[in-house]
């Protein structure tokens, strides 16, 4: 049987074991008393400092601070807290008299980036063999939309011009007669840094070295007013050209 609470003559509440209770509450003999700390009663345990005053209030805030083994507060501006690194035997590292170093090694231990083991790095192809070697260099070229080689003596480079800052002298003057239309020069021998322009400019045009493409409205597209230099030795190539306007004249120099 549970122990039941009595009043004693001094005015204190004990139990009836005769210890001292602060709160009683009357309850029937077979009933449960309802529970505490739920949501419509809940338990409200309240701090307060050893004079009484209630702490953890906007007004008496609770603050927590570290202090040494001698009790002195750190983590203040006069004695921050410091983290440092220390090696195995117990040595603080990351100072400039034991620096902190960070090295590269290999798969078997050995450390790279030494002037005896310096790193190298390498282009390797999709075969696996290093290139940009004496036996293997690597080669950039141009090519265009159809994957043929460009600069070559068999596919040339156009560049487009307003003007020339040397002297050059005329291979010919071809007459255009009609429209879209294929007309043609040879390059003589000794033939290097070709200009092709129109008389008029307010023709727009077309360059290429195959034959077939100017009539057809393709090859390199030139603005009217506009130069084509073609720069290398050109001994003997043929160069096709035609204007969108008729009655034009095609002018060739050369260096």
């Amino acid at each position: 049987m549970s122990a039941t609470n009595a009043i004693s003559g001094a005015g204190k509440i004990t139990n009836s074991d005769g210890k001292e209770v602060t709160a009683v509450r009357a309850v029937d003999e077979d009933s449960t008393p309802a529970p505490v700390g739920k949501t419509g009663d809940p338990t409200v345990v309240q701090l307060e400092d050893s004079g009484g005053t209630e702490i953890g209030t906007a007004a008496n805030p609770v603050e927590v601070g570290f202090r040494n083994s001698a009790g002195t507060e750190i983590g203040t501006a006069a004695d921050p807290v410091a983290v440092g690194l220390f090696n195995a035997a117990g040595t603080e590292i990351g100072t400039s008299a034991d620096p902190v170093e960070v090295g590269l090694r290999s798969s078997g231990g050995t450390e790279l980036g030494t002037a005896a083991d310096p790193v190298q790095v390498g282009l390797v192809n999709g075969a696996g063999t290093e290139i940009g070697t004496a036996a293997d260099p690597v080669e950039v070229g141009l090519r265009d939309s159809g994957g043929t080689e460009l600069g070559t003596t068999g596919n040339p480079l156009f560049t487009s011009a307003t003007s020339a800052s040397v002297t050059l002298t005329k291979i010919a003057d071809v007459a255009m007669t009609l429209a879209d239309t294929q007309y043609s020069v040879v390059l003589p021998a000794g033939a290097k840094g070709v200009v092709l322009k129109l008389a008029s400019t307010g023709a727009a045009w077309r360059l290429s070295p195959d034959a077939g493409e100017v009539a057809a409205g393709t090859g390199t597209q030139l603005a009217a007013g506009q130069a084509a230099l073609i720069d290398g030795p050109l001994a003997g190539q043929t160069v096709y050209f035609a204007a969108g306007v008729a009655g034009q004249t095609m002018t060739i120099l050369h260096e």
